[in-house]
């Protein structure tokens, strides 16, 4: 491995270096003004929200998008496991039944009465910012 000269650089160990470090969207800081940290120390986390995934309730049972949310089994706000059913029709004087079953799991977060569709919101993702140098905290922005 080479080595690298560079004339007149020197090395002072009171040099002060200043970094900020930021989240992407709101989240929470962990440490306050004065903490001392290394540099794989995580001063602030939040979570990134899922995307929203599609199922197409009334396309899949063959109804119309008011019989398709009479036919719902599931509310908003309710968690869905892949296979689960969301929505069951029975035809035919209840003799043959039909289901609609999520491929995967979630938060439902929107039932759209015109289309008969209904969005689930797939699990967040974390976000941990670490702080990256050695040093003191001096300043804590945002902390709401």
């Amino acid at each position: 491995m080479g080595t690298a000269y560079t004339p007149g650089l020197t090395i002072s160990s009171g040099t002060m270096i200043t970094k900020q470090r930021r989240l992407p969207l709101k989240g929470q800081v962990l440490v306050n003004v004065g903490d001392r940290v290394t540099a794989d120390t995580v001063v602030a986390r939040t979570d990134i929200p899922g995307v929203i995934q599609t199922i197409k309730v009334a396309e899949h049972l063959g109804l119309e998008p008011p019989e398709a949310i009479a036919a719902l089994t599931i509310r908003e706000g309710d968690k869905v496991e892949p296979g689960q059913a969301v929505a069951i029709s029975k035809s035919f004087f209840g003799l043959f039944k039909s289901e609609c079953k999520t491929p995967f799991g979630g938060t439902v977060e929107l039932i759209s009465h015109a289309t008969g569709h209904v969005g689930v919101r797939m699990k967040s993702s974390p976000v941990e910012v670490a702080a990256y140098v050695d040093g003191t905290i001096a300043e804590v922005l945002g902390n709401d």
